[in-house]
């Protein structure tokens, strides 16, 4: 109707009026940032030897497929100013995407809608992936997850649960999003064998994630960014 239609125009220029605001933050790069691109613009390294030390090798952590992006768009974009601010795109693009699907999803209508969109958007952790593309890794678990739910929802249990174990190769925090099955199945808004369809795939691909994760980096060692 006329109202619905004028929230939904109202949506779009919040998510319009975010966008702009989040490229008026795209005033510097900061420091892993920076070590970001002189390390993975280096010349000195083909790109098949890049994403082999992404695949093998430890940053601090082991989130390879975030990083194998950024490792690929930093050795095609070589000039720094120009690098940092693709990649901060491409997080505002994950986010916005992420939040369209979760409101979406809940079938959120009108004001609600509106509602959403903005408390999603203008939250300080979007704004804070927004600006600093090292949570590339935050930005693509969360659309991954947001997804993975809306499969859920509209009964694609097992296509939820793998895309859920995906999720734990951008973010090891992708294990947070397993408890909200229970909450899901608490709440009546999927069934025991749901839970388990989606639930069994996805905690299988997470072990395989931490197994993969202690060869590369041992929990709590120096060299892990969570010692």
């Amino acid at each position: 109707d006329e109202n619905d239609h004028r929230w939904r125009t109202a949506t779009y220029l919040a998510i319009v009026l975010w966008v702009v605001f989040m490229v008026r933050l795209m005033i510097a790069d900061v420091w892993d940032e920076t070590n970001g691109m002189l390390f993975f613009s280096s010349a000195a390294m083909s790109l098949g030897e890049k994403l082999r030390f992404v695949l093998t090798q430890s940053l601090g952590f082991w989130r390879p497929l975030p990083t194998l992006l950024i490792a690929t768009v930093l050795h095609f974009v070589p000039d720094f100013d120009a690098s940092w601010r693709i990649l901060r795109g491409i997080n505002i693009i994950l986010i916005v995407t992420a939040a369209l699907v979760l409101v979406d999803t809940i079938e959120a209508k009108g004001a609600l809608r509106f509602v959403m969109t903005v408390a999603l958007l203008f939250s300080g952790s979007a704004v804070i992936a927004a600006g600093w593309y090292a949570n590339m890794f935050d930005a693509s678990a969360l659309l991954l997850i947001a997804v993975a739910l809306r499969l859920l929802l509209r009964d694609r249990a097992v296509a939820a649960g793998v895309l859920l174990g995906i999720a734990f190769f951008c973010k090891e925090t992708t294990a947070l999003a397993l408890p909200f099955l229970l909450m899901l199945l608490a709440a009546g808004r999927i069934t025991f064998r749901q839970s388990l369809r989606a639930g069994i795939p996805a905690a299988i691909l997470g072990a395989v994630y931490f197994a993969l994760r202690a060869k590369i980096i041992p929990f709590g060692s120096e060299g892990d960014v969570h010692g």
